[in-house]
């Protein structure tokens, strides 16, 4: 009983980490904001259910750092700087905000435009510049606020400017002036608010790091970018290989289907590939094949299939496809004919 309580609790639960972690996967993906909300359901989507305490009590999302047990799961969202802020339970949300420390290198007008965004929230908009510094303060506590950089910031982002030292050109015609000393958020401003706290889930994202993702929660290998060396001085770098290089990831990026100019170029990188795999002992070679989704349709693959079957025996095959560019990729193992 004791051990029941103590996991619906969330507290010493063996390999809470490998659970958990989800949490930490989700902040990874909006890692440049500073302020992230998060539904119960996207956070269940990558751990699982939580626990009857995470919905019944506050406490469960406290950020605890002295707890004795090593798999605290607060421990989490702390490890990457964030702090839990604003727990709804009504309506089952939680917002996670960076530390101090990390909020240091926000920008100002990164700093008025989430000021802004929160005065909106909470109704109190059009606002003024004395309700934006209050704001700051209260968003970054102990942060020392240059109020001299707050008008010119502000400036900037009504009418723009010819200087990148005020702000940067996204942040540019964010607000609009509706009185003197008044302002509110202009529908760019609004877009670019909304892209603080909900950015789209692996946007910015490498298809290597996607990759890396992908292999270590579903197939439980530790990849990396790395090389693979075949003597004394040669090292050939590689896209993903573990520590012991005995498992190695080749990408491989296929084009659209009909004659393709770039065939031969594709054969040799192939036939490089395999004899470098080959030469460093590795017993694990996967490859993956990569293309836009308009284009890596099933003929495409199958067709590479065919035509390279002799030569992909032994080697573990994938196909990974993105819809548009930035956006996470639809990652899927193959089969072969």
């Amino acid at each position: 009983m004791k051990k029941e309580r103590a996991a619906q609790n969330g507290k010493g639960i063996a390999g809470s980490g490998s659970k958990y972690e989800g949490i930490g996967r989700l902040l990874d993906r909006f890692k440049p904001k500073a302020r992230i909300r998060l539904t119960f359901a996207e956070i269940e989507k990558e751990t699982g259910a939580l626990p009857e305490s995470a919905r019944r009590f506050p406490s469960w999302w406290a950020n605890n750092r002295t707890q004795n047990a090593p798999g605290r799961h607060s421990r989490i969202w702390l490890s990457r700087g964030y702090r839990t802020r604003d727990v709804n339970l009504a309506q089952r949300t939680i917002m996670f905000v960076k530390s101090r420390k990390e909020r240091m290198k926000m920008s100002m007008a990164e700093m008025v435009l989430e000021a802004a965004q929160t005065l909106m929230e909470s109704g109190r908009s059009p606002f003024s510049r004395r309700e934006i510094a209050i704001q700051i303060t209260h968003l970054h506590p102990q942060l020392p606020l240059k109020l001299q950089a707050l008008d010119p910031a502000i400036q900037a982002m009504v009418e723009g400017s010819g200087s990148d030292r005020l702000v940067a050109e996204r942040w540019r015609n964010t607000f609009t002036r509706v009185r003197r000393g008044a302002f509110q958020l202009s529908s760019r401003g609004k877009k670019a608010a909304l892209q603080l706290t909900t950015p789209g889930p692996g946007r910015g994202k490498s298809l290597v790091f996607h990759l890396k993702q992908y292999f270590k929660e579903k197939e439980g290998l530790s990849l990396a970018k790395g090389r693979l060396s075949l003597g004394v001085r040669i090292a050939v770098p590689f896209d993903l290989v573990s520590r012991d290089r005995k498992t190695a990831v080749k990408v491989m990026n296929l084009k659209g289907a009909g004659p393709d100019p770039s065939a031969r170029g594709r054969k040799w990188g192939l036939f490089q590939a395999l004899y470098v795999l080959e030469k460093a002992g590795v017993t694990l070679p996967i490859l993956v094949l990569h293309g836009a989704s308009r284009r890596l349709n099933t003929e495409v693959v199958k067709d590479f299939l065919k035509t390279y079957a002799p030569l992909l025996k032994g080697m573990a095959l994938y196909v990974c496809a993105r819809a548009r560019t930035g956006s996470a990729p639809a990652i899927e193992k193959l089969r072969m004919p």
